[in-house]
Order: C-alpha cells, then structure tokens, then sequence
C-alpha cells in the first residue's frame, strides 16, 4: 500500500459511516501502516541474511504473512516476531518500539549486536523477550522497566555489562530471568523480591556479594523452583532462607567463594539437582552429618555434586539413605577417609560416581560391578589396595579410570595394573580353609554358650522378685517444653543419630543425661501446632558396640588407644543381647523380631551391659512365630 492509497482510504473511511466507525477504521488503517513500515525499518538494519529468512517481506503479500511474523485476527497487529536461529547479522531497530502490540519477541542465536535500544520501553503487552546468544552488548536497557507484563527475560550469552538495573525489580509478573555468560557484576536484589519469579539463572557473571539472609532470596520468593549462581564470586555462607523455597528443584551455586556449613535443607522436598562444587563448604563432623541428614527427605534427588569443597568422612556415612534416584554422585577433590562406604550399592541407578582424590582405603567392593546403569568410575589419586574387579562397568577400562592407587593390581588388561600375587592368594584360600575347619568346632561352642545364655536369662527371670507396684509408675512423663530446654531448641550441635523413623538428640532433665528420639506420630503439639512426639530413653555413656568392635574413620589410625574389648566383655554383651532378644521372642505380649539386629544398635550404659535398641523395623508376630518358636526349642533339644 503506498502513501496515496493509504490518503484515500482514510478520506473513504471518515466520509462513510459513523464518527465512530470511521475513527476506529482509521486507527485501524494507521495501526496496519505503522506495523509495516516498522517491520521494513528492522529488515533495513540487517545486513546479513544468509538463509533467506526476510525474502518475503516485501509488497506482494500482506505483513502478516511475511515470515516470522504473527498478527492478530481482529485487529491485524503484530503480536509475535520469531526470527530465531536465522544466521542473522546486524542490529535492532528503534522501529521496534512503533509495534505496540508486540507480545513475543524471539531473535535468539542470530548475530544482532550494539546495544537494546530505548524505543523497547514502548511495548506495553511484551510477555517474553528472548535475545540469548547473539552479540548484544552494553548496559541492560532501563526502559525495559516499563514493559511491566513481562513474564520471561533471557539475555544468556551476549555482551552485557555493568550492573543489573534496580527498576527491574518493578516487574511484579515476572517468572524466568536468565543471564547466564555475560559480564554483569554487583547485587541481584532487583529479582529477589519478586514473588511470580520461578526460574533465576544467573551463571558465568561477576556478582560478587555476600548471599545472606537479607538477600531476601527464599523469604520473599516462595515459588521458586530453579535458582542457578554457578561461576560467580558469590561470598558468605548459604542462608537458612534459602528452605523457605519449599518447591525449588535445582540449586545450583558451582565455583564460587561460599564458606561454612551448608543449612538443614529438609524441607526442600522436591529437589532434583543438588550442585555445590567448587567451594569452601563443610568444616566439622556434625556440618557433614547435617548436610546428609538435610538431605534424606530429597526422595528425587537424581544429581549431587559436592566436589572440591572441605567435607569430611561423616560425610558418607548416611550416604545410603539418600535418594534411590540418585544417577550422579561427585565427591572429589574432599577430605574423605577410611573405605568405601557399603551404602553407595544401594542406589542401582547410578549412572556416574566420581570419588577422586580423596583418601579412602581398603579394597573395592565387587559388588559395585553390579550397578548395572554405571557408566562412568572415577577412583583417582586414593590409597586402594586388593584386587580391581573385572565385572560391570569394570569390565571396560575406558568407563573407569584407578590411576595414583599404587597398592591395586589385576583388573582387565587395558589398565596396565602389575598382577595379583598368586601366592598370597593361595595363602588366602588356605586360611580360609582352615577358618572353615575351626567355624564348626567354634559353631558347637556358640551353641552351647547360647544355651548357657538362655539359662542365664532364666535364672535372672526366676531370682527376680515381683515388684509391688506398677512398672507405669515408672514412667516419666515430660512436656514439649522441657524436651526444647533439654536438647537446646533440637540443636544440631546435640544431634547424635538419625534413623528411618526419627533423630536422636542428647539432653539433660533434672541433671540426669538422656537420649530424646523425636518421632514422626502424633501425641501431643509443638508450639506451631504440628504433631509431636518423643520418647526419652536413657543415655549411653558408651555408646554403640559398633564403636567398639570397628574403629571410626576419623580416629587416628596410629593411636592405640581406641576402643577394646576384652573376652569376658565380649561374653558379657552376647548374654545380654540373648536375654533382650528371649524376652522379645517369649516374654513380650506378642512376639516381636528386631528384624534389624546389627552392631549398631546394640547399645552399652556405663556398666558395659548391652541393651538392645532401634525397633524400626521391628515385627510383631502373632500366629505363625509360634509354629517358628517350636523349631527353635525342638533344635535346642537336640544341641543342648
């Protein structure tokens, strides 16, 4: 349409019909014109078109069908411009700003450079503005601020520089901001006050403040769902706030300068992405603890990387609680000591597990071979000895790398390893030949050492004296309160152990040491109205026979002087343990069997006599344990 044409339609429009229909079709007519000289002022300023993407802007067919162009039905308007991945080369236009009901502007992984242009603040329905890898350079437009039904902003990749202007903090409908490889510096606080914001990606930049509290992040934006700071310089320590982001999915802060202990993340509970690499975090015992038991509830956690930071061998010990999804597992480049944890054969779906340089000891557990989705395992620069396994993903020398482990030997031939001595080997066998030939003896000798252990329980059980009073007597019964002053508000510093169905906590009541276990069925209330309860048991000084019998990882291995137990020690516990386990199984109103009877939770008081604990798992049998229970005496008729 030339100018002529256009003078002649608006004659014909306001000399027939209405005052009103004819000043709406003049707005319309104007409106149509400005759209189209607009679009051929943004053709202008590309200068490069090497896929023919503009061939079809041109007067032979009207704007809305030119490519890339969307109108609306009603109105005719430009509503959507998507020139993405055209090889595009030039700039963009200040015409831009005439297409007012610009909803979409999509020109990614083209070549637009020099800056934004001012002339974007006059399109007041822009939703989403995708400009990502092109070549756009300067400060972030200000005037963007007036585009306030803003929902997606991505500026990845391209040349910004400077910092990120406050007045974005305006646009309340925002939801995605990512401006990921650029050269932005500063605060982020423009963004995280914004509650609708669901994804903030701000990888590979030079924002450089200390992440705290008062950042805000977290508090203020509760439907964020992907927080991402990767390659920044990023100070201070992870804020509590942080969990306050009850639906975020990824948290991801890779290479940057954050120290200290990572926060209970409990109530992230639908995290996927776990990505802490390349820090300064974790410094003590019970910050690995915490860190794992934050963890536990993240039932989709499918990838956590934790590498190149300070945490410690506790680390590892609850690893085997974590999620059953988990597909990604690095650990490398810690302060990680003693053998492979067994837990890590828990997660079949392991698809890649990096444990390099770290200083774990011992051999390597076979049965890592059958985690048949690992395709990748690094074991690099450890202190492992023993034979490398030649089964799963052993098998194939390019998928598992064991350099800097001088005690190893075996494995498949493509990883050069000096081969096993066949001499200890058969020295092995032969022990275990002979450790064969004595466990039969040594078997009869258990038997009858249980047989005096049941005779014991029963002598106790008839020299015992009924008491005159009831055992409910006994009980003490304790309010929430002074289970909160007991353990210090449920600190982590008092935290002693967790277990599939609750923590354990060390507390003092009326001076007397004891061990709260929080559970998770109601009894009573806590102060926020939730459901609550716990059972206080008494403290054992001496902790777990699984202390005793294995020495901790943390320990000094040079010190002799750990833990030791002596045989009549050792008899001592086997006879408690019988008598727990003979009441359980005879005394208790309906037989129960522990079902988890480990080292572990066998427990010592200061006396060193066993109690056996940890009924998570316990079972309680009502009809078929008695058909079990008579097996069990007619085999003690025949032994004893």
């Amino acid at each position: 349409m030339t100018v002529n044409d256009l003078r002649s339609e608006v004659v014909d429009a306001t000399s027939n019909g209405s005052d009103k229909d004819g000043r709406e079709r003049v707005q319309w007519l104007m409106g149509n014109e400005t759209d189209r000289l607009s679009l051929l002022a943004i053709k202008a300023k590309i200068i490069e078109d090497p896929l023919y993407a503009l061939s079809s802007w041109n007067d032979s067919i009207h704007f809305c069908q030119w490519q890339g162009v969307t109108c609306s039905r009603r109105h005719q308007r430009v509503t959507a411009l998507d020139l993405h991945s055209q090889e595009l080369v030039g700039s963009i236009s200040p015409h831009l700003g005439n297409l007012s009901f610009l909803r979409e502007l999509l020109i990614q992984n083209n070549s637009f450079g020099d800056e934004i242009p001012p002339e974007i603040g006059c399109l007041p329905r822009l939703q989403i503005l995708q400009l990502s890898n092109d070549l756009i350079g300067g400060q972030i437009a200000i005037n963007i601020s007036r585009c306030a039904n803003l929902i997606s902003i991505d500026f990845s990749h391209n040349g910004f520089v400077g910092e990120v202007p406050v007045e974005l903090g305006s646009l309340l409908k925002l939801e995605i901001v990512i401006t990921e490889a650029n050269n932005l510096r500063g605060s982020i606080f423009p963004f995280v006050n914004l509650s609708s914001l669901r994804n903030l990606y701000l990888d590979n930049n030079y924002f450089n403040i200390e992440w705290k509290s008062s950042l805000g992040l977290g508090n203020h934006s509760p439907n964020l769902e992907l927080f991402g700071i990767n390659e920044n310089q990023f100070t201070g320590s992870i804020p509590v706030s942080i969990s306050n982001a009850s639906k975020l999915y990824s948290l991801e802060t890779v290479q940057n300068k954050l120290t200290g202990k990572v926060p209970n993340l409990s109530r992230l509970q639908n995290l996927e992405r776990l990505l802490l690499a390349n820090n300064q975090l974790g410094f003590g015992e019970a910050d690995d603890l915490n860190f794992t038991f934050s963890l536990i509830n993240a039932t989709n956690l499918h990838r956590l990387e934790v590498n190149i930071n300070n945490f410690g061998c506790k680390f590892l010990e609850y690893i085997g609680n974590l999620s059953r999804n988990l597909e990604y597992l690095n650990i490398d480049h810690n302060h990680i000591f003693g053998i492979i944890p067994p837990g890590i054969l828990n997660h079949v779906g392991l698809q890649s597990l990096n444990m390099q340089f770290n200083q774990f000891t011992g051999t390597i557990p076979r049965e890592i071979g059958n985690l048949q989705n690992l395709r990748r395992l690094n074991l690099d620069d450890n202190s492992l000895s023993g034979v490398v396994p030649t089964q799963g993903v052993f098998s194939n020398a390019s998928e598992i790398s064991v350099v800097g482990n001088t005690k190893l030997c075996g494995g498949v031939a493509e990883l050069k390893l000096p081969k096993c001595n066949l001499k200890v080997d058969e020295k092995r066998r032969s022990n275990s030949a002979l450790a064969l030939a004595l466990s039969i003896p040594f078997g009869f000798v258990g038997l009858a050492l249980m047989g005096c252990a049941l005779y014991r329980c029963w002598f106790r059980k008839r020299r015992k004296d009924t008491p005159s009073y009831s055992s409910k007597n006994l009980l003490l019964r304790v309010s929430y309160q002074t289970l909160v002053k007991a353990t210090d508000g449920f600190s982590s510093f008092n935290l002693i152990g967790v277990g599939s169905f609750g923590s354990v906590y060390k507390g003092v009541i009326d001076g007397r040491i004891v061990a709260v276990k929080v559970l998770t069925a109601c009894s009573t209330i806590d102060y926020q109205g939730h459901d609550f309860k716990a059972l206080v048991y008494e403290f054992m000084v001496n902790g777990s026979l699984e202390e005793w019998l294995h020495q901790n990882c943390n320990e000094d291995l040079s010190n002799e002087e750990f833990k030791k137990l002596n045989l009549l020690q050792r008899l001592n516990i086997i006879i408690d343990v019988s008598c727990a386990l003979n009441y359980l199984h005879n005394q208790a109103q309906s037989p129960i069997v522990h079902c988890d009877l480990k080292p572990s939770n066998i427990l010592l008081d200061k006396d060193m006599t066993g109690h056996v604990g940890d009924f998570g798992l316990g079972k309680f049998l009502a009809h078929c344990y008695k058909s079990l229970l008579n097996i069990v005496r007619n085999l003690n008729g025949i032994f004893f």
